[in-house]
């Protein structure tokens, strides 16, 4: 009988736990989305980019 309330106690728990962390990860990502400071760029055709590649030329 205790190892059954103990169960349900430790699931009750699990559940509150993850339900939290999930608002928080939430709240973060909706904290981010809306900041101003991280925008995406908007590429289009004729744009130039800079592209970088690494060459595998040993030089020493």
């Amino acid at each position: 009988k205790h190892m059954d309330e103990l169960h349900e106690a430790m699931e009750q728990l699990y559940r509150e736990v993850a339900a939290t962390s999930a608002k928080k990860r939430r709240q973060a990502r909706d904290r981010q989305a809306k900041s101003k400071a991280v925008q995406l760029q908007q590429f289009e055709i004729g744009n130039f980019v800079l592209v970088g590649q690494v060459s595998r030329q040993g030089n020493k």
